[in-house]
């Protein structure tokens, strides 16, 4: 994990400070964010190829002094996966992920593909809810690529609070958030590490992406888990759900 970026991707652009891949997942490497309709392309990419759109940036800041959340620092990542395993990241993903968790209603999103019961998908203006624009995410499956279901990723969940599940590895330092000047990222690796309003614990993600929105918890101490998603771009209802999350908990 701490290892640098360029042992496995020797080929990348030299930047002004070296990164590693712990700081990659933790989003404080200080590779920079989405510009213009990069959030939304309808392109079809492969990874390694997808890199052309932010390799030549500089970093945003010294890696290791900020935290600024980026779906590129994923795509990173899953290039390096795929150099190091030498398998397609989707493939490794299967093997390693959904297969032993069981999630069989979790692919790719491959636009065009015929995929059983998917739903439409839809973001909200001003004037209401209209279709969501096509895009492409394949390039990005580590950061938001993937379909799924609640039910698949309820169980998903629940897998990390069965002590008696020999696929979950020790996750304590995934479950660990950064600390940067004394603050909290509240982000380990790959996870959201944060406490409600009510100061329980609870892991997870949020996800945001053009015609979808989820939200998934794990609360460890009150073994619950919570799996919601929505087919429309950014909603606007995170505080609703916050309050309905709360509320099914037993708090106010």
């Amino acid at each position: 994990m701490d290892a640098s970026f360029y042992k496995y991707i020797p080929y990348y652009p030299i930047k002004k400070y070296d990164f590693t891949i712990r700081q990659l997942a933790g989003h404080t490497a200080g590779i920079r964010g989405y510009k213009g309709i990069e959030y939304g392309l309808n392109i079809p990419m492969g990874i390694k190829e997808s890199l052309k759109i932010f390799k030549d940036d500089p970093l945003v800041y010294k890696p290791g002094t900020q935290y600024l959340y980026t779906s590129y620092d994923w795509v990173l990542i899953s290039m390096a996966i795929e150099e190091i395993s030498g398998v397609p990241f989707a493939e490794y993903v299967q093997e390693k992920v959904l297969t032993p968790f069981g999630l069989k209603n979790t692919l790719p999103e491959v636009p065009g593909e015929d995929i059983p019961n998917l739903s439409s998908f839809y973001s909200r203006g001003k004037s209401g809810f209209r279709e969501a624009i096509p895009v492409d995410n394949r390039y990005k499956l580590a950061g938001g690529g993937y379909l799924s279901t609640a039910d698949d990723i309820a169980n998903f969940g629940q897998a990390f609070l069965d002590p008696a599940e020999a696929v979950v590895p020790d996750m304590s330092q995934f479950l660990a958030s950064s600390v940067i000047g004394g603050n909290s990222t509240y982000y380990g690796l790959g996870w959201e590490v944060s406490e409600d309003k009510l100061g329980r614990p609870y892991f997870g993600h949020i996800g945001n992406g053009v015609g979808g929105y989820a939200v998934f918890y794990v609360y460890p101490k009150e073994n619950m888990v919570f799996s919601i998603l929505a087919n429309c771009t950014n909603p606007r209802i995170q505080e609703t759900l916050e309050e309905v999350v709360s509320l099914l908990i037993g708090g106010k």
